[in-house]
This record gives structure tokens, sequence and C-alpha cells, in this order.
């Protein structure tokens, strides 16, 4: 028995298309919150280096350049939880969509 196409709805979703059309597009802007992420944490960093550095002295320059490096080490193994997590309800989810489309047959 052949597959039925998936049904598309007849009105324009306003939900963004993430599996069909232009690949390097659609990463961009599923990856430009992260990378604006990044970029104020690092503005962040880049500011809190000039006013330590300036009003406090070498030592405690130190001491925010160390926990600056212990904070992007803590955000990325968040993130990449986080990432896992989506990934392990997506295959649970897809597994009893599944499940359920072989057992109705």
């Amino acid at each position: 028995m052949p597959s039925q196409p998936a049904s598309r709805p007849s009105e324009k979703s306003s939900r963004p298309d993430l599996v069909n059309g232009p690949i390097a597009a659609t990463l961009l802007m599923f990856a430009l919150p992260v990378l604006g992420s990044n970029v104020l944490q690092s503005l962040n960093a880049s500011i809190n280096a000039i006013w330590v550095g300036h009003y406090l002295g070498e030592a405690a320059l130190t001491a925010t350049s160390n926990a600056n490096i212990v904070l992007f080490f803590l955000l990325g193994v968040v993130f990449g939880i986080s990432m896992a997590t989506t990934i392990l309800v997506g295959q649970s989810i897809g597994a009893a969509t599944s499940s359920r489309r072989t057992s109705s047959r």
C-alpha cells in the first residue's frame, strides 16, 4: 500500500518550516539566538575586564577572567544537556507517533 503524502494546510502557516527550503538560511536563522547570546556574554566579559582592571587591579582582573572561563564552561554544559534532552524528547514523541501508525493499520 503506497503511503499518502503529508497534507499541507491551504493557508500559509506562521511557523517557520525547518524541514523544507534552503538549508543555509534556515540553519542561520535557527542559530542566531545562540550566536547573539555568545556575543552578549563576550561583551559582558570585556566590559568587566576593562572596569575591574581599571579600578580594582591585576589580582581582581585575574579572578574575573577565571570566573568568565568557568561561566562559559557551565553555559556550554547546560546548553549541551538541553540539546540532548530535546533530542530524547523528540525521539520519544516520534517513536510514539510511529507506533500509533503501525498499530492502526
